[in-house]
């Protein structure tokens, strides 16, 4: 990489950490939208995207719903791959987040077919059973590492948009998103998925 100071590969490494998170969450269609996204200098981060709504935080999600989350916090670090062909400190938080995760799908929500529905915190548990649960959450966050990066590979010329505004004006909210990434696309439940009960069927309390 040509010569810069330190503190210009900082602020372009920062940008494109938080436009990865940004133009994952805005594909992923499953999760909620960008409320905005900021590279202004706060005292716990360097940059943030915040989601459009607090359903962020997750407590009754599917699987598919969970492995979309994971793709997300891993978009910072995967962005830099791509666009800058190295990785920057700064993506500990979100792999720690990620892994966290992925450890509750194998072994606290059953939701692993390898385990069934089991609490592994409820259980005994021997040195090869806690392996196990290693090398499941390994490979689901090698899953979605993979997912995520193919994605977002196609989408790089939207995330140098994002970079560049973000350089250019610290701070993008949702409607600045809109005209640079364009409208998102409605997520669409899979076929067999409850949808919303007709009123006629309702009970009256």
């Amino acid at each position: 990489m040509p010569h810069v100071k330190r503190s210009v590969l900082a602020a372009q490494a920062t940008a494109i950490h938080e436009a990865g998170h940004t133009v994952a969450q805005w594909i992923e269609t499953m999760l909620p939208g960008v409320k905005k996204v900021s590279i202004i200098r706060t005292k716990n981060a360097l940059g943030r995207m915040t989601p459009k709504s607090k359903k962020w935080e997750i407590s009754l999600a599917s699987e598919a719903y969970v492995r979309a989350v994971i793709r997300v916090m891993m978009a910072g670090r995967i962005a830099e791959l791509i666009c800058l062909g190295e990785a920057f400190l700064g993506s500990g938080d979100d792999i720690e987040r990620a892994t966290a995760l992925a450890h509750r799908v194998v072994a606290v929500e059953g939701m692993e077919k390898g385990f069934g529905l089991t609490n592994l915190g409820q259980m005994a548990q021997s040195e090869h059973v806690l392996k196990q649960v290693d090398l499941a959450v390994a490979k689901i966050l090698r899953e979605e590492r993979a997912n995520a990066y193919n994605k977002l590979q196609k989408r790089k010329q939207d995330i140098l948009k994002v970079t560049f505004a973000l350089l250019e004006r610290k701070q993008l909210k949702t409607k600045d998103l809109k005209k640079i990434l364009g409208g998102r696309k409605k997520w669409k439940p899979k076929r067999g998925t409850l949808k919303r009960i007709p009123k006629s069927t309702r009970k009256k309390s």
